[in-house]
């Protein structure tokens, strides 16, 4: 891999220097290129390995989107709902919430099918191989999901029942209201992937991001929210959630 401008721009994180500074950043990468590791894949491939300072998390991270690229299985990023932290709206349910909390998630990124990715990027002028892309994301992402930001279980709260429309289909949710650490890993891990597609000579990442049949998502804009399940999103039309009535404890993010 390569540095450019438009990559190293998209890899310095957005005002979060609480975190991540921009030369803490620049130095992960200048440590991506002194170390290598072979990576044998389950189609016989070989692909050297440059792992950061945060090369336990970079192998891990590396195995589980290794996994999911096999299996062609949806990649995202997500905090998972953990419990209910407190309700006085009556939206939540108990006969639904033990089968709902297993699934509840606010989705941070979402990539599609790795191979579905990677044949967009090739068909933009990109030459990399899923994987090369997979070690690419992994050594971005890494740093991003062993963020201290936002440390162990963590409270949000729900501002709003409303319809979400994706394409021809829609679906009740939960708008949440996020704090400036989570908005800011959001804007980091989308910014680490902006440069990745940059790093393989992705002229216009953004450009790429919005119209990419895979990635899906032709707004920059991020809609923190939570999915409903059935049997509450057919009882409840949109409408504001008075301030501190509900209120959603949520796991450290993770790939799903």
């Amino acid at each position: 891999m390569s540095f450019t401008a438009t990559s190293l721009n998209y890899l310095k994180p957005l005002g979060a220097a609480n975190y991540f500074t921009n030369t803490q950043y620049y130095d992960v990468w200048q440590k991506l290129m002194k170390q290598e590791h072979k990576v044998t894949y389950d189609n016989g491939n070989q692909l050297s390995f440059y792992p950061s300072s945060y090369n336990e998390q970079s192998m891990q991270v590396l195995e589980m989107l290794r996994a999911r690229a096999n299996e062609s299985r949806r990649v995202t990023l997500e905090f998972p709902v953990s419990d209910i932290a407190s309700d006085s709206t009556g939206i939540l349910r108990p006969d639904v919430m033990s089968d709902w909390l297993s699934d509840a998630h606010m989705t941070v990124l979402h990539l599609g099918r790795m191979p579905s990715l990677v044949n967009d990027l090739r068909q933009a002028g990109a030459k990399v191989t899923i994987e090369e892309f997979t070690s690419q994301v992994a050594e971005v992402w890494a740093p991003v999901l062993g963020t201290t930001a936002v440390r162990g279980a963590f409270v949000l709260e729900a501002t709003r029942v409303a319809e979400l429309r994706f394409g021809s289909s829609s679906t009740t949710v939960l708008e949440i209201e996020v704090t400036l650490a989570v908005q800011r890993i959001r804007d980091n891990a989308r910014n680490a992937l902006l440069g990745v597609f940059a790093l393989n000579g992705i002229s216009d990442p953004e450009k790429f991001m919005a119209e990419s049949p895979a990635i899906r998502q032709p707004s920059p804009r991020w809609h923190p929210h939570v999915s409903l399940p059935m049997p509450i999103s057919t009882a409840f039309p949109e409408r504001d959630i008075p301030s501190g009535a509900l209120k959603l404890k949520f796991d450290p993010l993770k790939i799903r």
